[in-house]
């Protein structure tokens, strides 16, 4: 198997050492592709997260891949509560995107 991830992991290091916006990333559980893999991107996630100036929240969402497309509103309220919790100065946006539903 090819370690795409590891390959670009240059990239992530210029990209993330400079970067000051929270990030968050939402990830399924039980790994869709394999144990492998899913080791490799936490490798780098933990770095990112370890060597970033912003804060870096990683988050496990039971499900598949497509766990956005099969659970929306569950995944939404998790990008909500994450957009709340970091940028509270600017809830008039936030709140108008959750009524959308």
């Amino acid at each position: 198997m090819r370690e795409y991830h590891l390959e670009f992991h240059g990239v992530y290091d210029c990209l993330f050492k400079n970067l000051s916006s929270p990030v968050m990333l939402m990830y399924a559980t039980p790994p869709p592709y394999g144990q492998k893999l899913f080791d490799q991107i936490m490798k780098i996630m933990d770095e990112i997260k370890n060597n970033s100036k912003s804060e870096v929240e990683l988050i496990p969402v039971e499900g598949t891949h497509h766990f956005h497309m099969l659970k929306p509103q569950q995944t939404s309220e998790i990008i909500l509560n994450f957009l709340n919790g970091k940028f509270e100065t600017n809830n008039n946006f936030l709140e108008s995107a959750s009524d959308l539903d």
